[in-house]
């Protein structure tokens, strides 16, 4: 992946998931996009879903497993615009041209990783999670997934 896609636009993603970016993390991606100079800047929202318990679709009808479904995936979703909203704020505040996309799925790293494929991006942006060890190790890494499947100068990691 080279820096400036097809078209030769250098377009640049931001991975927005599970917390915000710290004022730190914001003040570094403030630095970067005024030395990277994107063309565009694609912020991707991203939340994890969740599989239901198979308890969970014997006991409950479908229309109710489908109110509540619609209901969690809501809920999630403001979330996401809440866990982005700084993030939003800043890189409008920046004048560059810039979409936000939302993307759920069952694991993190694929989003982005799919994200930046389908998108042709420069490089991507994602922070370091503040998960504990236990759930690192269940989880896993989003930093260290990506990181494994792009190439490692296409990939700026903050803590």
């Amino acid at each position: 992946m080279a820096y400036g896609n097809a078209n030769g636009e250098k377009v640049l993603l931001i991975a927005s998931y599970r917390e915000k970016y710290t004022s730190d993390a914001l003040q570094e991606i403030a630095d970067i996009l005024r030395e990277e100079k994107p063309d565009k800047v694609i912020i991707s929202k991203i939340i994890k879903e969740t599989s239901e318990p198979t308890i969970f679709k014997a006991m409950v009808g479908k229309k109710e497993r489908e109110d509540l479904c619609r209901s969690i995936s809501k809920e999630k979703k403001k979330q996401a615009d809440e866990i982005s909203s700084d993030l939003v704020e800043l890189v409008r505040s920046m004048d560059i041209p810039s979409e936000v996309h939302f993307r759920k799925g069952k694991e993190i790293s694929k989003e982005i990783i799919d994200e930046s494929e389908k998108l042709q991006v420069s490089k991507v942006i994602i922070h370091k999670g503040k998960k504990n060890g236990f759930e690192r190790l269940v989880e896993g890494s989003v930093a260290v997934s990506v990181q494994q499947k792009l190439p490692t100068e296409n990939v700026i990691t903050l803590k």
